[in-house]
């Protein structure tokens, strides 16, 4: 399964919180509840804007993590690894 491709962005409106990509909305955040409306709401869309750039990072990045840690054993413990890849997978929705 792939994600649509980004960038996403937010795009706030009255009384919602879109998540926004090329081809249209991904999500919409609802906050009716003005009081809902503040920084952990901000931050909430801001984590989902990012997700698709935290994916690639750690998509780029696993390989070389595995690379070092095949010369420097250790260098990165086996738990640390596997959580890297239990998060890519959860990401692409895979087991």
């Amino acid at each position: 399964m792939e994600h649509s491709k980004g960038p996403w962005e937010t795009d706030g409106r009255v009384g919602y919180l879109d998540i926004v990509c090329p081809k249209g909305r991904i999500a919409m955040m609802d906050c009716e509840n003005d009081a809902f409306w503040d920084a952990e709401l901000e931050a909430n869309a801001a984590l989902i804007v990012a997700a698709p750039d935290m994916l690639a990072a750690l998509e780029f990045v696993l390989p070389c993590l595995m690379d070092i840690n095949a010369s420097h054993p250790q260098a990165l413990s086996d738990d640390e690894l596997a959580q890297i890849k239990r998060t890519i997978a959860k990401a692409k929705a895979q087991p």
